[in-house]
């Protein structure tokens, strides 16, 4: 264990090294009305060398905020080839932490998904982005956001052409149809965001959507199951890095990503 622990903090120093290779991007999210102002955002672009077009990914964080750790995932996601940006959903809208009872839907998914539509269309317009091979990608409470992202909500709310393919990490589920593939990553002994709701929901494919939807489930892990720091109770919850499932993970995001964007 504390030699995982000791690999996991070399990996956050150097996440943090190269994080500084990261540029600020500055954009809007995409407003419920037309009548209504849109929300100014800011987020963290990088991108793989040379010209593109590459392929993209909205990263969509987790109730705690923005911080280092999806910045491993950046780095991880450009030595595959893709170019990400880091949405900051909470910072513009002066907040920091939602993870506290009763915080939660202070910013909801359902805005944060019209933030993941205001980061595509911004991507959509650099000349090394390829527009038509854009995912979103996001964990936990961004993970709820990921599914309002890619579910197929037309009657509601047209915020542009849908994302190609769509990434959730433990995400708090509910029936849905999507309008895109799906994976969902989750921890068996998730305590905070049950795996039981998404194999109840996911576990049998439906008729109604054209879309695959893919559920994995992981043995003995719990939330936060790819995070670097050992498991501990947090806010009445189990939550913590399993090394099997987070390098499973790793495996079922660039197969999936491959298939659907590459």
């Amino acid at each position: 264990m504390i030699r995982k622990s000791v690999i996991a903090l070399i990996v956050v120093v150097g996440a943090l090294m190269l994080g500084s290779c990261a540029s600020t991007a500055r954009f809007k999210s995409i407003p419920i009305t037309k009548d209504m102002e849109p929300q100014m955002l800011t987020g963290k672009l990088m991108k793989p060398r040379g010209n593109g077009p590459f392929p993209a990914v909205v990263m969509l964080h987790g109730c705690e905020g923005l911080n280092d750790f999806y910045t491993i995932w950046a780095i991880r996601l450009r030595s595959w080839g893709y170019v990400t940006l880091r949405v900051d959903s909470f910072g513009p809208r002066g907040e920091s932490n939602l993870c506290a009872p009763g915080r939660l839907n202070l910013i909801t998914p359902s805005q944060r998904a019209l933030d993941a539509y205001g980061a595509k269309s911004y991507l959509a317009e650099l000349p090394f982005v390829d527009p038509n091979r854009i995912a979103v990608m996001g964990w936990s409470h961004g993970g709820g956001a990921t599914l309002e992202t890619v579910w197929d909500k037309s009657w509601l709310v047209n915020p542009g052409d849908p994302f190609r393919a769509g990434v959730a990490f433990y995400p708090y589920c509910y029936p849905l149809i999507v309008n895109a593939p799906l994976l969902i990553l989750i921890g068996e002994k998730d305590d905070w965001t049950p795996a039981a709701r998404c194999k109840a929901f996911f576990m049998i494919p439906t008729k109604e959507t054209e879309h695959e939807i893919i559920l994995k489930v992981y043995p003995g892990a719990y939330h936060c199951f790819d995070r670097p720091f050992d498991v501990q109770v947090h806010l009445g919850h189990w939550v913590g890095h399993n090394w099997k499932a987070a390098s499973d993970a790793d495996v079922q995001v660039r197969s999936f990503l491959e298939r659907h964007i590459q």
